[in-house]
């Protein structure tokens, strides 16, 4: 009997990961331009802060990734960082091809922390001495955030 438990227990487990994985696919596929971004950028104290937003936390196995602006060497705007980045392998998160990249993944260039819906702009985030090489992170206005980044890292770099 405790068997049966068991199963019902993971069965319903894996019914709600997917709702949640449909749904987030789902809002990919409706997405247009100007559709809001999947995180929220701060800064504070010093420290860049990248939280992504509702589901897209358990999609990309974080609350938050936190870097010391120190660490930052640079940031831009990318329209497809998938080609400018080429990730070998997903370690830890979420990947659907043709949708949603989301999560820890590692590639030529090292390990990445990617939260990317295919086809939006986003922001690739440069790390020098931290575990991560960079982040790509889909975000409301790319070109605010992208200032305010290198603007943030000049600073910190003083």
């Amino acid at each position: 009997m405790h068997t049966f438990g068991g199963v019902l227990i993971g069965l319903g487990i894996a019914v709600g990961f997917i709702a949640v994985v449909w749904l987030g696919l789902s809002a990919t596929r409706r997405s247009a331009p100007g559709t809001p971004g999947l995180a929220d950028i701060a800064i504070a104290h010093g420290t860049l802060i990248v939280a992504p937003r509702g589901a897209w936390r358990m999609l990309a196995l974080t609350r938050a990734i936190e870097v010391p602006l120190s660490q930052v060497v640079g940031c831009d705007a990318d329209p497809d960082p998938r080609s400018s980045h080429p990730v070998a392998m997903r370690v830890g998160g979420t990947g659907f091809p043709g949708r949603v990249r989301a999560g820890y993944m590692v590639g030529a260039d090292g390990r990445s922390w990617w939260l990317y819906r295919y086809g939006e702009n986003a922001v690739v985030i440069e790390l020098a001495g931290n575990r991560l090489a960079y982040l790509v992170v889909e975000v409301d206005d790319p070109t605010a955030v992208v200032d305010a980044i290198r603007h943030a890292a000049a600073a910190a770099q003083r």
